[in-house]
């Protein structure tokens, strides 16, 4: 094991001696964001990303060797750059935040009510946390509306959800007007997008599990595509946190198995829905008479996995943190195919490491960033922003000195709509205006100052169907009120292939990105006023 990890680790040293890029360290133009950013090479671009989407890392697959080695390489990195090893794990000092993940498989889920067919999973049903689904469930139903609770729109009153399955639909009211009844405006809010949060409700209110019902439309959107049953199918993974309640299950129906099912309260999900837009409180419907039983085999498996954390302390602001990450994990290996993840995020992670190795050469000459910076690529996001949220959880330096989270996952790459544009030089930018105008008018000057890219607000619309705010590792700080920018290019045929390969990164037009992230995050650290946060959060107090 030991000299199989020094030849994978010695074959990232010769890419990197075979990419030498350009470390200037002699006096240059007067703006340091100007001279660091020559630092900034595709040739270390290359030289990181050939290693990490080379065949010995066997896909970075979370808890996995071919990931752990990832975190071995990442961390010879930030040793190299002289960056501060901040996680204090049996006493010493390291790179690696270790946590706990579960790995759960079933290899049989069905459900029948009345006793009559057998539902078939993926196509008629599915469940968001198999580890927590018992080998049968079956019980006293409950009808809760949306689901919701809030001083806008409230589902409950004095209903009742103690030792019930609880039922809700999945979305949130919006009247003919096209206004939303929990923010009184065009736009959603979480209870319409955040599954959790209804069923974190519903366990406080002493539910056995949450059954949410979706139209046929948004259950075959949210199933559609290879990739989600390819990972539906497979082993599902979690943290491990002992300090956290067990959570109740939670069912996704598509509208024919939801009637099926609300039949015997004597409705159907199309009444539900055009009650509930217009009076928030919940009928109480007799689901006595219809039974109900779900039954599955479940195996579950306990795994090993870490964040890395590099950081470079501040001058007389270092009590402030600038946050920059990336996921290193990726979909491993599955039937004897590698799935390489070169741009998902092996792009995100190569540019995490040239950002750190600009910023380490900028202090070795004296200019060190007035605020402190942690460099983070995490693992588990493709099993569901796990070391993102293990990280937030357990912060290392505490969440409220964290001015701001840059997440960059997938950037090496040109989308089907831009290629019909014949746009390249572009790169989406998520979320930098949820909660701070300061910090997305610093991306904006950066770009208009250094870098001159095409910056796409399309995913940034509440309205945007792809949710991909909600997708990448910057949302579990923005839950936490911490502003966020997620550096994205989009999707493409390779997405969740294993045709996801370095040979067709552009690495130009990456390079050109990675030089707006630094320069977004100089002026951040370095700015005399912390970013405010001057929008109104979805995420307090819930």
């Amino acid at each position: 094991m030991k000299k199989q990890f020094l030849s994978i680790l010695l074959s990232g040293i010769i890419i990197t001696f075979l990419f030498p890029g350009v470390k200037s360290q002699t006096a240059g133009p007067a703006d340091p964001v100007v001279k660091y950013s020559q630092t900034l090479t595709v040739r270390d671009l290359m030289a990181h990303l050939y290693f990490l989407a080379s065949p010995e890392l066997e896909g970075r697959e979370t808890g996995e060797h071919g990931q752990r080695i990832t975190a071995q390489y990442i961390a010879s990195q930030f040793k190299k750059f002289d960056l501060k090893a901040p996680v204090i794990e049996k006493g010493a000092y390291t790179y690696f935040q270790h946590f706990t993940i579960r790995e759960t498989s079933a290899s049989k889920i069905e459900l029948t009510i009345d006793g009559k067919k057998k539902h078939k999973f993926l196509d008629d049903f599915i469940c968001y946390n198999i580890a927590v689904l018992p080998n049968e469930l079956s019980g006293n139903f409950v009808f809760t509306g949306y689901g919701i609770e809030d001083e806008n729109y409230n589902n409950f009153g004095s209903l009742q959800v103690n030792e019930k399955l609880a039922i809700a639909l999945i979305g949130e009211p919006k009247g003919e007007d096209g206004i939303y009844k929990v923010s009184g405006t065009k736009e959603s809010s979480d209870w319409g997008e955040d599954i959790a949060m209804k069923r974190k409700l519903m366990q406080k209110k002493g539910a056995t599990a949450l059954i949410l019902i979706a139209s046929n439309s948004d259950f075959e959107d949210i199933t559609s595509g290879n990739w989600v049953k390819r990972i539906l199918n497979r082993p599902t993974t979690t943290l491990i946190n002992p300090m956290e309640e067990a959570q109740i299950p939670v069912i996704l129906f598509n509208e024919t198995l939801g009637n099926e099912l609300l039949k015997g309260g004597k409705m159907n999900v199309a009444e539900a829905r055009e009650s509930l837009n217009n009076y928030a409180l919940t009928p109480t419907y007799d689901f006595k008479k219809i039974k109900f039983k779900e039954t599955s085999d479940v195996v579950v498996k306990e795994k090993l996995s870490e964040n890395v954390l590099g950081y470079l302390e501040g001058t007389d602001k270092k009590d402030e943190l600038l946050v920059i990450t990336a996921h290193m994990d990726h979909l491993g290996i599955h039937d004897g195919e590698i799935y390489y993840g070169a741009d998902d995020d092996g792009s995100g992670t190569a540019t995490v490491l040239e950002i750190a190795e600009a910023f380490s050469l900028a202090a070795a000459n004296g200019i060190r960033p007035r605020r402190s910076i942690l460099f983070m690529p995490v693992a588990g996001e493709e099993k569901g922003l796990l070391g993102s949220s293990y990280y937030t959880d357990h912060p290392v330096f505490e969440l409220k000195n964290t001015v701001a989270n840059l997440n960059i996952d997938m950037i090496g790459r040109v989308d089907e709509t831009h290629e019909k544009k014949n746009d390249s030089m572009y790169v989406y930018i998520i979320g930098s205006d949820k909660l701070s105008s300061d910090l997305h008018n610093v991306n904006e000057a950066a770009n208009s100052t250094y870098t001159k890219l095409n910056l796409d607000y399309t995913f940034n619309e509440p309205s945007d169907p792809n949710r991909f705010y909600y997708r990448s590792d910057h949302y579990n700080f923005a839950k936490n009120n911490i502003p966020v920018i997620f550096y994205f290019t989009g999707v493409h045929a390779d997405y969740h292939k294993p045709t996801d390969t370095v040979d067709k990164i552009q690495f130009v037009k990456m390079n050109a990105i990675v030089k707006l992230v630094f320069a977004t995050a100089w002026e951040i650290a370095n700015r005399e006023e912390k970013l405010k946060v001057d929008k109104v959060s979805d995420f307090e107090n819930k």
